[in-house]
């Protein structure tokens, strides 16, 4: 996966806040090389990322991601994709 310029990390972070290892379960969720380094870059254009780390730092992370998030919805339906056993 080629990380994408302005990335740095936050999608990882948020996925993982989700119980997400978005890398390592990426074939367990159908997700391609190609479809990470998207959600990369949309989370690399987002206009909110210090909020976002901010967030990320509180216990209360775990939570759902931000209203603003461009991979928010996708990042949830993966969670809950996952923990039906990647249906």
């Amino acid at each position: 996966m080629k990380r994408p310029p302005g990335y740095d990390g936050l999608m990882q972070r948020m996925a993982r806040a989700l119980g997400l290892e978005i890398i390592r379960d990426r074939a367990a969720i159908g997700l391609s090389p190609e479809d990470i380094t998207r959600l990369m870059r949309r989370c690399a254009a987002c206009s909110e990322p210090e909020d976002c780390r901010r967030k990320l730092g509180r216990p209360e992370a775990r939570a759902l991601p931000p209203a603003y998030c461009p991979n928010r919805n996708l990042l949830l339906f993966l969670a809950k994709r996952l923990a039906k056993g990647g249906d």
